[in-house]
């Protein structure tokens, strides 16, 4: 009897101990490793947390070593160095070069996927193969295809000092209001809510100033990794918009990076990994497939 119940608390042990990730922290971010197989990097977007892939982590981690971040400054963790872009791509590198990551599948959502666009245009061998969940290389021209980065300058300061001085109230009441327009569950609103209220306002304003000024466009043709796209349209709707005209815009985006696949997600707000995981799931199952069969030909 005694044999037995070792041999119960052991193996409850033991998935307990499968369950709790490795945690590697660096200077911008934090990482915890799940799984085990070829290295998928997951970038959540601005004040997420890296929960954001839980379901993803718990369909992959069986095939792929999962390895997510949660960018510092963000969802609790301790803020970083500045400036902010720059900063966490460099730590990235240094990520993927000291842990002897080969050809890792690199995802990012947002400015997660922003993120992993320079990466790649910055060091192309660092990057296997890239899976961009809603996100483009200059976000001011989505809207406003003449714009700028100059001509956003303005723009983004005034919106980076908005956001720093406002109260955690004005926050929470702004926040969801805009974060209905980017997921449609009540529940998960309320949780990337809350990943918002822990984080540092200053990083939050800094990271979206970056993000504004910055024209990754033209860097594009400087990216060797298959890639592919997993875009919304839905929150253009009202204006007038439907799928196909919005994926022109994203093409338009991306026209310098060969190979390119953009697919539009039938009726996925921004977050499309909480709005449609198995939608998303069946683009992504294909591109991996495809890759390991192109990748199993060489």
């Amino acid at each position: 009897m005694k044999k037995l119940f070792f041999l119960i608390a052991l193996s409850v042990m033991s998935l307990y101990a499968f369950d709790q990730p490795k945690v590697i922290r660096t200077k911008a971010f934090k990482v915890e490793i799940y799984g085990k197989g070829r290295p998928m990097i997951l970038i959540p977007g601005l004040a997420c947390s890296g929960e954001v892939w839980q379901a993803w982590v718990s369909r992959y981690q069986s095939e792929y070593e999962c390895h997510v971040l949660t960018l510092g400054g963000f969802a609790g963790e301790a803020s970083g160095e500045t400036p902010f872009l720059e900063k966490v791509r460099l730590n990235l590198s240094e990520y993927i070069a000291s842990q002897q990551l080969q050809n890792p599948i690199i995802v990012g959502h947002s400015l997660g996927g922003f993120l992993a666009l320079s990466l790649a245009a910055s060091e192309p061998e660092k990057a296997g193969s890239l899976i961009i969940v809603d996100a483009v290389p200059f976000v001011g021209a989505l809207q406003d295809p003449s714009a700028t980065a100059e001509s956003l300058a303005p723009q983004a300061e005034m919106l980076r000092g908005m956001i720093v001085k406002q109260s955690k109230d004005q926050y929470t009441r702004q926040q969801a209001k805009v974060l209905a327009s980017m997921i449609s569950d009540t529940a998960n609103i309320r949780r990337v809510l809350q990943w918002g209220l822990a984080s540092d306002f200053k990083m939050i304003g800094q990271a979206m100033y970056e993000m504004m000024t910055t024209d990754l466009r033209d860097a594009m043709v400087r990216i060797e990794a298959p890639t592919i796209v997993l875009g919304s349209w839905i929150a253009m709707k009202p204006y007038g918009l439907n799928s196909e005209q919005v994926k022109v815009n994203y093409l338009q985006q991306y026209q310098y990076l060969k190979g390119v696949s953009v697919t539009m997600a039938p009726a996925a707000k921004h977050f499309i990994m909480l709005d449609d995981p198995q939608w998303l799931f069946a683009q992504v199952d294909a591109f991996l497939s495809q890759r390991s069969t192109a990748e199993g030909k060489k």
